[in-house]
């Protein structure tokens, strides 16, 4: 493995060709991976909740100025924590600092389909992230999921190591124009888009922008579709600080709606509609390179919808579901301003039309006072990006198979998001 890295060179990772495990330890250890004096490890459940909570909250995604903050709520970590979970916590005097998740998943690689664990929310207090304790929170999730017959693994990250399976960019739809423009401090510093990219990096933080000064030039493009089917006739406008942001708005959904089928409903998903989109998310998704393949009931669980959490919508004409989309929340907390923009993630996108599905999934997360729309270059996102005026931002999130031997995939071959 090119550019060693202290604790990965010494696991299983690597890109190679065979498309199988690189180890299966013949032995699993039954003993408690050591930590340092005053450390332990603990297994946590749902009744752990609340300081779970806190630790995520306190210390988990933020940027290195200290301005911005994810935040995470109970209702959404209780979605996170469902089904099969490992809840590892890190304890020093019987005080929680720190944790990590391990999902079970079955999840199919260039038609391989293998039991693997997604690797998410890890997370150390901050003074303590030196004292090279993530290492240990990794092989003790490797080995409790090892003694449940589990070798693989899949995790997210915004730092860059030697073994990335694909990359993909972060891409934004701003919502709350009016709102974002007010976020200006004193000095005209915008509030940057990209401080909405939940990289998820070793030390859990955002990659630190460089803010505009004040003399910057306080515009933006803002791309009009006159038809959502077509790339043909886009239509530009530069927006200033002090622009009508309605009059725009009302001009963007007149250009939006001129060619949309008239016969197509959207709306939220119903519970008797849970067998039809996972048909098409089950025929759809062995299209990719890496997905993740369900059951009807775990489907049903990750994707009905849950109040401030999780938004599901489906396409219907004639009475016949032809897609659907869903998407999650996660408020980011602007701390010099005690101000939070709450943030839309696209999550599942699949079937006909994705351009309008997106589009109605934006306009739906208007109602429920969404600020920003993002999503991430995976799957087949360039059906609607251009056409509804998303713009780049520079996070960047790739993606890590752990104990897989496989050569990169293609962002555009890939159909697995971890919230």
């Amino acid at each position: 493995m090119q550019n060693n890295h202290n604790f990965w060179s010494t696991q299983p990772v690597g890109n190679g060709k065979t498309n199988e495990a690189i180890k299966i330890p013949k032995n699993v250890s039954t003993k408690v991976t050591p930590l340092p004096p005053t450390f332990y490890f603990k297994n946590l459940t749902l009744n752990n909740i609340n300081i779970i909570h806190d630790l995520l909250s306190e210390n988990y995604v933020q940027d290195n100025s200290g301005k911005y903050r994810l935040l995470y709520s109970i209702d959404f970590l209780k979605w996170q924590f469902s089904g099969f979970s490992i809840m590892l916590g890190v304890f020093q005097n019987d005080e929680l600092v720190g944790f990590s998740l391990g999902k079970k998943h079955k999840i199919v690689v260039n038609g391989v389909c293998e039991d693997s664990l997604s690797v998410n929310f890890l997370c150390l207090k901050i003074n303590l992230r030196k004292k090279n304790l993530a290492p240990l929170i990794i092989q003790e999730m490797t080995r409790q999921a090892n003694l449940v017959g589990i070798f693989r693994a899949v995790f997210t990250a915004g730092l860059v190591l030697p073994f990335k399976v694909a990359s993909a960019r972060y891409f934004h739809r701003v919502i709350n124009e009016e709102k974002m423009h007010r976020l200006y401090d004193e000095k005209h510093e915008k509030i940057d888009l990209d401080n909405f990219d939940p990289e998820k990096n070793e030390n859990n933080n955002i990659k630190k922008k460089e803010s505009r000064s004040k003399n910057s030039n306080i515009t933006e493009e803002i791309k009009i579709n006159t038809n959502c089917r077509s790339n043909d006739k886009i239509k530009e406008k530069s927006i200033g600080k002090n622009s009508d942001l309605q009059d725009i708005k009302k001009e963007f959904e007149t250009y939006f709606y001129h060619d949309i089928d008239t016969n197509t409903i959207y709306k939220s998903v119903e519970n008797s509609e849970f067998k039809k989109i996972y048909e098409i998310y089950e025929k759809e998704s062995t299209e990719y390179g890496l997905y993740e393949k369900t059951c009807l009931e775990r489907f049903e669980e990750i994707t009905k919808p849950i109040e401030n959490v999780l938004y599901t919508l489906v396409s219907t004409k004639n009475g016949i579901i032809k897609g659907f989309i869903s998407f999650f929340i996660i408020d980011t907390l602007i701390v010099t301003k005690n101000t939070k923009i709450k943030g839309a993630y696209l999550y599942h996108l699949y079937g006909e039309n994705k351009a309008e599905l997106v589009h109605h999934a934006i306009k739906y997360a208007e109602t429920i006072n969404a600020d920003i729309f993002n999503c991430i270059s995976i799957g087949k996102y360039f059906e609607f990006i251009g056409k509804l005026s998303f713009k780049p931002g520079d996070g960047v999130l790739n993606y890590y198979l752990f104990n897989w031997d496989v050569l990169p995939i293609p962002s555009s071959y890939i159909s697995f998001t971890l919230p």
